[in-house]
C-alpha cells in the first residue's frame, strides 16, 4: 500500500436533516494547515467529539489494516491521497471487543472489495464490517525519466470480488516482447496475458495440460521471441494448501510461437526470478524455499527445452531471509551479474514493487 491518507468522520447516527443551533451549542472549530499536515504525519484525532456528536481523524496508513465494527459510529471516509483495496462486510476473522461499541478482527472474509484512490468518498454504516486490506496494489505504475510517477493500469493482478483474502492478488513480473507490448504475469488471476496496443488483453498462458497455473510468477524472453516464466503458488490466499491449486507441482515453463505452454522444469518447490545467460546456453532460476535457497543453472538445449540443473549458487545458510534477483548486461560482451537480497525501491521507500520493466531495452537484458 503506498501511503494513505484518509479524512475519517465518525458520526454517532446518521443525520436526517438540518437543525437550528441550539443556544450553548460547540463552537466553530478551526484547525489550520500546519496543524492538519502534523496530523496526517503519523495519523492522529483532529476532533475528539467533545460537545457534539462525531469525531474527526486524520489517518495514515502503509500497511493493511485489522477488521474493524463500529456498533454506534458511522464512518464517512474520505480518501485524500494516496491508493487501497477496501473491503466492506462480509465476517470479521476473530473478533475482539476492544472498547465501547468496537470490535476488531485480523480480517474480513467474504467481503465486497472496492479500489478506494484519491478523491473517493465512502460511507460505511454502523455496524458493518470494514478492513484496509491492499495486501499487494494490484496497480501497474509507470514512472518516467523526469520522475513523475503515475498510475498506469488498474486491477491488474486480479480481478475476483474476494481479493481481501488474498496476501499477493497483484501482478508479478513484467517484461517487453520485441515489439514492445508489455506482458503480465497475473498472481491472482493466475495466467500471463500481454496488453495491446489498443489496450486489450492477449492471454498467454494460463493452463498446462487442462490444469490452472498456480500464479505465474517473473518472466524472460529470449531473443528468438520463446517466452519463459515461473509459476510456484505464492500468489494463492494459502500457498501451497491452497484448496484451488491444481498442479501437483511449481513448474518453469515456456510458450513458443505456435503458443503451446509447454514444461520445462519441475524440480524446484519456488521458482522465482529467472534469466538467460548473455549467450542465452543457460538459464538461471532461483528458488525461493528457507530449506533450498539456491540459483539454479539449466543448460538451454536447441528446441528450447532445458537439460538437468545444477546449482550455481547456495544461499540456503545465509543468515536473513532474501529473494533473488539479477540484472543482465546489455550485450553479450558484457559480464553476467546475480545478486540476491532484498530489492532497493527507486520509487517509494514505503512500499517496495514487486516487480518493474525499463522500456526502451531490448527483452533480452531487464531487472527484475
Amino acid at each position: 500500500m503506498r501511503s494513505l491518507h484518509l479524512s475519517a468522520l465518525l458520526l454517532v447516527g446518521l443525520a436526517t436533516g438540518l437543525a437550528v443551533p441550539a443556544a450553548g451549542s460547540p463552537p466553530v472549530t478551526h484547525f489550520d494547515a500546519e496543524q492538519v499536515a502534523a496530523a496526517f504525519q503519523t495519523g492522529a484525532v483532529l476532533f475528539n467529539g467533545a460537545g457534539a456528536n462525531y469525531m474527526v481523524h486524520a489517518s495514515r496508513r502503509e500497511a493493511p489494516g485489522q477488521c474493524e465494527i463500529h456498533s454506534r459510529d458511522t464512518d464517512i471516509i474520505y480518501v485524500l491521497d494516496g491508493a487501497t483495496t477496501f473491503v466492506t462486510g462480509g465476517t470479521c476473522i476473530d473478533p475482539k471487543p476492544t472498547a465501547p461499541g468496537e470490535i476488531r478482527g485480523t480480517a474480513v472474509q467474504n467481503g465486497d472489495a472496492r479500489r478506494l484512490v484519491k478523491g473517493d468518498v465512502i460511507i460505511v454504516p454502523s455496524n458493518t464490517p470494514h478492513w484496509f486490506s491492499d495486501p499487494n496494489d494490484n496497480l501497474i505504475y509507470r514512472w518516467t525519466p523526469d520522475g513523475e510517477l503515475s498510475v498506469y493500469r488498474t486491477k491488474r493482478g486480479y480481478t475476483g470480488p474476494d481479493i481481501g483474502t488474498y496476501r499477493q492478488p497483484g501482478s508479478n513480473g513484467l517484461t517487453l516482447d520485441r515489439d514492445g507490448r508489455l506482458i503480465i504475469n497475473q498472481h491472482g488471476n493466475r495466467r500471463v496475458i500481454r496488453l495491446e496496443r489498443n489496450g486489450e488483453e492477449t492471454v498467454l498462458a494460463d493452463r498446462y495440460q487442462g490444469k490452472r497455473l498456480n500464479s505465474p510468477n517473473d518472466l524472460v524472453y529470449k531473443s528468438d521471441g520463446t517466452l519463459y516464466f515461473t509459476d510456484p503458488p505464492f500468489g494463492l490466499p494459502n500457498v501451497f494448501e491452497d484448496a484451488r491449486k491444481e498442479l501437483p507441482f511449481s513448474g518453469v515453463f515456456r510458450v513458443g510461437a505456435d503458443g503451446r505452454v509447454q514444461l520445462v522444469a519441475r524440480d524446484l518447490s519456488g521458482p522465482n526470478g529467472l534469466a538467460f545467460s548473455p549467450d542465452e546456453r543457460f538459464l538461471y532460476v532461483g528458488n525461493w524455499d528457507e530449506k533450498k535457497k539456491v540459483i539454479m543453472r539449466y543448460p538451454v538445449n536447441t528446441d528450447g527445452t532445458l537439460g538437468d540443473g545444477q546449482v550455481f549458487f547456495d544461499m540456503t545458510a545465509a543468515p536473513r531471509r532474501g529473494r533473488a534477483r539479477w540484472s543482465q548486461g546489455r550485450s553479450a560482451r558484457q559480464r553476467l551479474c546475480l545478486w540476491a537480497g532484498w530489492p532497493v525501491d527507486p520509487v517509494s521507500r514505503r512500499q517496495a514493487p514487486r516487480n518493474h520493466r525499463w522500456p526502451g531495452a531490448s527483452a533480452q537484458p531487464r531487472l527484475g
